[in-house]
């Protein structure tokens, strides 16, 4: 049972081989071993997560050689929550993915790597791995975003290149910061010794993290590059980028933050703060920038930097329940993003582009289509009784509570500037077409409209079923270091 975090990376790792040896064989092949992998993948979660419950974390050292020198790996409840929400929404995604459109050549062994990659940085135990997997996973991006060889799409995975290098630089010197002053690179070991590091360099290497990581989540002033990205990227690839694969670099940065370096056992209130604060230029910034778009992919994309705001803003507000309100609203931006981004694809089928004022007649095309996205979008705006708005009450209590009026606000203008754009789209999309133009039904293959309508139903479902998540993110927290 041990072993089964590193089967985890294994088995995608494996797939992907095999995919770049048969990759012309035909689409029908690159799309069944494909959703191999991902169904391969989601059972081996459910194994570790039914094994988690058993016996308690579970720790593996590759090869028998432990910290500080062999590859360890690691699962518990902080990381079983990321586990289960990338496994099953890749596996989600890469149906969509297949239903959707046929592969091109490179677009499986990618895709299996960027499985086996996202898992390895969920359950790396040790700061080296972590940038090997985080790199790993960059390179797979600005691959799948050039692969389609179109202008914009070489541009956008060329500057996503660009940014995910410095990032890496960062990550690399950081660590080297750490290392040299602890002498360990396992999180585990730095956490013992993080005490003993000079403020100085203790400050340089927190702060070089967060601006790496920083670059991967769309923090501002570090965010430009995912709107171009996400509207070269197809809708189906930017849900997977935005509603799945961001949440992988959210659990690296918390982990990092939380665990090693200890930041919450660290006097002061400085970093927690100093998040709480970028948290908010997000909130006010994306949704700013998401309100002046009429191109749904880029609108879609500057709202999940806004959506990275809240987060950021709950776990910055250093408490029990700040913590649980940004996990929770991790949980329902994977719903709420990837449901938008794929009810969203119907639309700009029906309009031949993404640019919002092309939608007319778009609600009676995909009538499906446009309720599953009227769900999501409740969702993200934080209509009560949805998810969204749970997850946000609870992160404007754990900050008013710190720090008092301003992040309540801040919370508000966000939250009323998404209910104007999103709600400019539904008046787009309710408009009567032009009679001279006629209109039909979009033919939508059963996956395409099965799978949206399941990410709606969770969107819904995570609101009213709070009772039932709450001890899962409590559970989450706890193993971060916070106390009940």
């Amino acid at each position: 049972m041990n072993s089964l975090p590193a089967w985890l990376i294994l088995v995608p790792l494996l797939l992907a081989l095999l995919a770049a040896l048969g990759d012309k064989a035909g689409p029908r092949f690159r799309s069944a071993l494909l959703t191999s992998g991902a169904c391969a993948t989601a059972l081996l979660t459910a194994l570790t997560l039914t094994a988690l419950r058993q016996t308690g974390p579970l720790s593996v050292a590759l090869g028998g050689w432990t910290a500080p020198l062999g590859i360890g790996l690691r699962v518990d409840e902080f990381s079983a929550l990321f586990l289960a929400l990338l496994s099953f929404g890749l596996l989600a995604a890469i149906l969509f993915l297949c239903a959707a459109r046929p592969l091109l050549k490179g677009e499986a062994p990618l895709l299996l790597l960027l499985m086996a990659a996202g898992h390895g940085i969920v359950v790396a135990a040790d700061l080296f791995n972590l940038f090997v997997f985080v790199e790993l996973v960059s390179v797979c991006t600005a691959a799948l975003l050039a692969l389609k060889r179109r202008r914009d799409n070489v541009a956008a995975g060329f500057q996503y290149i660009v940014y995910a290098s410095l990032s890496g630089m960062i990550f690399l010197i950081s660590v080297l910061l750490i290392y040299g002053a602890t002498g360990q690179l396992s999180m585990a070991h730095i956490a013992e010794e993080i005490h003993g590091m000079p403020p100085r360099l203790y400050g340089a290497a927190t702060a070089g993290l967060i601006v790496a990581f920083g670059v991967k989540i769309g923090l501002v002033p570090l965010h430009f590059w995912q709107a171009r990205a996400y509207a070269a990227a197809g809708s189906a690839m930017a849900a997977l980028f935005s509603g799945v694969m961001l949440k992988v670099y959210l659990c690296a940065l918390l982990r990092v933050l939380w665990h090693p370096l200890a930041i919450g056992r660290m006097p002061g209130e400085t970093v927690a703060g100093t998040l709480l604060v970028l948290g908010a230029i997000n909130v006010l910034v994306g949704h700013g920038m998401a309100l002046a778009q009429n191109n749904l992919k880029r609108l879609l994309a500057f709202s999940s930097v806004a959506h990275v705001g809240y987060i950021l803003m709950g776990v910055g507000a250093g408490s029990r329940v700040g913590m649980i309100g940004g996990l929770y609203h991790i949980v329902n931006h994977v719903f709420m993003k990837t449901g938008l981004f794929w009810a969203g694809r119907a639309f700009i089928r029906h309009a031949g582009s993404p640019d919002e004022r092309r939608f007319a007649g778009a609600a009676a095309a995909a009538p499906l289509a446009f309720a599953v996205f009227f769900a999501a979008a409740l969702t993200i705006v934080g209509v009560p009784p949805t998810g969204g708005f749970a997850s946000k009450w609870l992160i404007a209590l754990a900050a008013h509570e710190r720090y008092g009026l301003w992040p309540i606000l801040v919370i508000a203008v966000g939250t009323l500037t998404s209910l104007a754009y999103y709600g400019r789209i539904f008046r787009h999309a309710l408009a009567q077409p032009d009679p001279a133009q006629p209109q039909t039904r979009l033919p939508l293959r059963p996956l395409e409209l099965g799978i949206p309508v399941l990410a709606a139903a969770a969107c819904l479902a995570a609101g009213l079923g709070i009772r039932w998540l709450l001890p899962w993110l409590e559970n989450a927290a706890a193993a971060l270091g916070f106390s009940f």
